[in-house]
């Protein structure tokens, strides 16, 4: 009996062993797959970099390899890349050019007033909402009229675009909004893929080939609102410029800022559209400096994952922005 009972324990304490041994090579081999993950998405990154970094020409546009994912054969060169023999992982690259939306650090409140009613703001409160970004990102304006409690501004540029879901809730609740949290939320919802926050420095524009279609009706309402601004009595519809700009870009992309020479404007509009044109002129570019990274990577045997978002400064060869899951 003594026998019997040394064997059960013997044979529970092995049971017992085996199995946090069983746990710990399954911990590490989690572990590996996680690594695994992570060095496969800083691969698909090096793979957007170089891409990025062949790209030699005066310009960008959407129809690059860098933002289309395929190459000049139609390969795809971001979906899916898999790496090693066998089931190594893959990973799948995505680029967006921050240059193609409006930096909201920079851009001038007739910009900010006219992005704001493009997500279907009213005039008057697209102005309030305009003046309140400008003293949250630091703007000195004496004429700001005092209120009676003191307003708690940033007064600092923005270090990320979701901040600016913070200042909508303050005009909001400071207004007398009972919903100011919804109202905030449902604003910056249609806002924030126009808009940036690079670069951090220096002069902002916005490139012309990369540009969404959104993003360029305040750009040219911008230009035609400074021109009346100056004195300037312009009736025009701006739609119809915006229309020729995108028609041109399908077919031809802008390689340098001379939209007067690359557009027909010949008509009874043609001193309007050249004087728009002209003032659209100083806020745009053709070559980018910033991107948006987006990699996912899989280690294939386990399902592991690895999510990796980097702002890549092309100009400096730096990461300005860096997130992981």
């Amino acid at each position: 009996m003594i026998s019997m009972w040394i064997v059960v324990i013997l044979a529970m304490m092995a049971v017992g062993l085996g199995w946090r041994a069983s746990i710990n090579l399954k911990m590490s081999g989690m572990q590996r797959d996680r690594m695994k993950a992570y060095f496969l998405a800083k691969a698909g990154l090096q793979r957007a970099i170089l891409e990025l970094e062949s790209d030699k020409n005066d310009f960008d546009s959407l129809n690059e390899t860098w933002s289309s994912g395929k190459d000049h054969m139609g390969k795809s060169v971001f979906e899916n890349i898999g790496i090693g023999e066998g089931p190594g992982g893959s990973f799948s690259v995505g680029i967006i050019d921050e240059d193609s939306r409006i930096n909201v650090n920079t851009a001038p409140a007739l910009l900010i007033t006219a992005l704001l009613k493009e997500c279907g703001i009213s005039s008057e409160e697209a102005n309030g909402l305009s003046e309140y970004i400008c003293l949250w990102r630091g703007d000195d304006n004496p004429g700001y009229k005092k209120e009676a409690q003191p307003v708690l501004f940033k007064r600092s540029p923005l270090m990320n675009k979701a901040e600016l879901s913070a200042a909508f809730e303050c005009f909001y609740e400071r207004s007398g909004r009972d919903d100011y949290l919804l109202q905030a939320k449902a604003l910056y919802a249609k806002l924030k893929d126009l808009i940036t926050v690079y670069p951090a420095k220096g002069e902002a524009k916005v490139n012309i080939n990369t540009v969404s279609a959104a993003a360029l009706k305040p750009l040219i309402d911008r230009a035609l609102a400074s021109l009346r601004a100056e004195g300037q009595d312009i009736s025009f519809d701006p739609s119809t410029l915006r229309e020729k700009i995108l028609e041109h870009r399908e077919d031809n992309n802008f390689s340098d800022t001379k939209l007067r020479e690359a557009i027909d404007i010949s008509g009874p509009d043609e001193t309007a559209c050249e004087m728009i044109l002209s003032k659209l002129e100083e806020s745009i570019k053709t070559r980018s400096r910033e991107f948006l990274i987006t990699v996912r990577a899989e280690a294939a045997k386990a399902g592991a994952t690895r999510l990796i978002k980097c702002v890549y400064d092309r100009e400096d060869d730096k990461v300005v922005y860096w997130s992981q899951n």
